[in-house]
């Protein structure tokens, strides 16, 4: 992503905290109803999930690319808010 022509590509890394990300996606795996083997399961693939974001997240601030925290609603729209503006901007 570091090697896009920032002239013409905007990168920006989307992430959010573990403790977010892991009920997030427990719930939508249906982890509290689920059989002991399937929640072991799921268990694993949350884990390895949260491992794989902290190194790319570490790797996207390594890169100084932007980073937006999902969880809160109103970063996601202030970055509505800059793409809004640059499309505006470069479209005049």
């Amino acid at each position: 992503m570091t090697n896009l022509d920032p002239n013409l590509v905007r990168t920006v890394f989307l992430y959010a905290e573990d403790d977010f990300l892991r009920a997030r996606m427990m719930e939508e795996a249906g982890y509290k109803d689920a059989a002991q083997s399937a929640a072991l399961i799921i268990e694993k693939f949350v884990e390895r999930s949260i491992r794989d974001k902290r190194e790319m997240l570490e790797a996207a601030r390594d890169a100084k690319l932007q980073c937006v925290d999902v969880a809160y609603p109103e970063a996601l729209e202030a970055l509505a808010k800059e793409f809004a503006a640059a499309y505006s901007v470069a479209n005049e």
